[in-house]
């Protein structure tokens, strides 16, 4: 009997055949390729994680794309203010100093350095679960930065470094949260445990751009060298095409797990008409430059100091659920205390329970949700707490196994709850 195989490589035929013949020698049969599919072929070996498309998300393709058009954008106006930051430390002027000129650049780093370290302590956990928002205002505050660098020409050389130092520490936020928020979206990108794969050939593509952007700033540096008008035109041309292609960017991203602002869309549709979105909506509805927020501040994770009173049924609750929310419907806020051993499942069902309330905030003429409607109207924490639970606990099997079957993942969730946990134990 005799036996074919045909070569995959990658997700796709590529023509090659071997045949197995009856007596166990092997015929290879080499494929005829055109010039065109061996670069096509080599480019993808370069430039895409290896199992491409199978290896990364669906949306791998077209983040990738608007991504590259922002690097480009990015690096054209980059070369126009680093032209002004040059003039500005006295790159061309007899009476500057090199000592004068070094001074400055290291303040500059300085501050840059400092303003890391603070912007990773206030903001770490939420660069995470709004990675989307934050990848967006990292290249707006980039493009800011780069404004700055082109008006210090205007002003006298001594504020020369007030400015310097200013964008410096603009362009170390934008590291971080560039940085940090690249790593969230290419993790969420590789799909075969590839993560270090993806994460190279993206800095492959955008190593490549750069190359091209650099021809593209020598040529575009050597006609606008005494031309502030042409130089201010194109830098708001690319500003402008680097924010377009940047927003197109992420909100090309599919993120199937939930946080804040996604669980809050679908729970809010669900809540309404009984109807759960599929990711891909939800994802295009996510707001992006702002975070949606409900009737009710949320304190995930809370310090227990800040709890006034529990009821009769915090033990329980604390103890089989492994959350516990006080409500101060005065104040608007709601605090969560977590058990040590809380699980991402808990904190959906946790942060739905919350959404119940804040739905019902809205004055829903809906039977079920009546009892709720009037401890909120009386404003009973107690009564809210209770009856919201009671509503969470009869609807969350359901929401679950249609939010899978929708799409949705529960292997890890993104509400960058606080570090607040709290051990349960009986004392005789």
């Amino acid at each position: 009997m005799n036996f074919s195989l045909s070569e995959i490589f990658g997700n796709s035929l590529n023509g090659n055949e071997y045949l197995i013949r009856s007596d166990k020698n092997i015929t290879f049969n080499r494929r005829k390729s055109s010039s065109l599919v061996s670069f096509k072929e080599v480019f993808r070996t370069i430039f895409l994680p290896e199992g491409y498309p199978n290896s990364v998300s669906e949306d791998y393709a077209a983040y990738q794309t608007w991504d590259t058009i922002q690097a480009f954008c990015s690096s054209i106006s980059g070369a126009l203010a680093a032209k002004a930051i040059f003039e500005s430390i006295g790159v061309g002027d007899q009476t500057a100093t090199a000592y004068g000129a070094t001074i400055t650049w290291l303040i500059k780093d300085g501050t840059g350095m400092a303003g890391r370290i603070v912007f990773a302590w206030y903001q770490g956990s939420s660069l995470d679960s709004n990675s989307k928002m934050w990848r967006l205002y990292a290249d707006i505050l980039n493009d800011f930065s780069f404004f700055i660098d082109l008006i210090i020409p205007y002003f006298a050389k001594s504020y020369s470094i007030y400015f310097i130092s200013f964008s410096g520490l603009l362009r170390s936020i934008v590291g971080i949260a560039g940085g940090a928020t690249r790593s969230a979206l290419t993790q969420h990108q590789a799909r075969q445990n590839n993560l270090a794969d993806v994460s190279a050939k993206d800095n492959s593509q955008e190593t490549l751009v750069n190359l091209v952007a650099l021809i593209f700033n020598m040529i575009i540096l050597s006609y606008v060298q005494n031309s502030i008008y042409l130089i201010w035109i194109l830098f708001c041309v690319f500003v402008m095409g680097h924010l377009f292609s940047n927003y197109k960017a992420v909100k090309a991203v599919i993120i199937k797990t939930f946080n804040r602002n996604r669980l809050r869309i679908v729970s809010q549709e669900y809540l309404r008409i009984g109807k759960l979105l599929d990711p891909i909506k939800v994802n295009k509805m996510e707001p992006v430059l702002t975070t949606s927020k409900g009737f009710l501040s949320i304190d995930l994770g809370a310090n227990f100091s800040k709890i006034v009173h529990v009821g009769s049924d915090f033990e329980e609750k604390l103890g089989k659920n492994f959350y516990w929310i006080q409500f101060d419907l005065k104040k608007k806020k709601c605090y969560v205390i977590l058990n040590e051993h809380v699980s991402d499942k808990d904190l959906v069902k946790c942060m739905l329970q919350i959404e119940i309330v804040n739905f019902v905030f809205k004055k829903t003429e809906l039977d079920e949700y009546k009892n709720l409607e009037k401890a909120v109207l009386s404003k009973d924490s107690s009564k809210v707490e209770n009856e919201s639970f009671k509503i969470v606990d009869e609807i969350f099997s359901d929401f679950l196994v249609h939010s899978e079957k929708m799409g949705w993942s529960f292997a890890y969730t993104q509400f960058s709850p606080g570090q607040f946990k709290y051990h349960l134990k009986k004392n005789d």
